[in-house]
């Protein structure tokens, strides 16, 4: 049971960071190569779902 669970927090910590990028691209400026939103929050983001893949992949060792 203990094993499901975790396997189920990380499939949400991969999901969570999926969104997280998805919401990135959706994001982007249709004619610029630049975002419509402030650059501080892209990094936040991004540095956000880097977090979750790592807490995933370290989950796994």
């Amino acid at each position: 049971m203990a094993l499901i669970q975790m396997e189920l927090k990380e499939i949400k910590r991969i999901e969570q960071a999926e969104v997280i990028l998805t919401n990135l691209l959706m994001l982007k400026h249709r004619d610029k190569e630049e975002f419509l939103i402030n650059f501080d929050d892209v990094v936040v983001s991004l540095e956000a779902a880097v977090g979750l893949l790592n807490q995933s992949l370290s989950s796994r060792m």
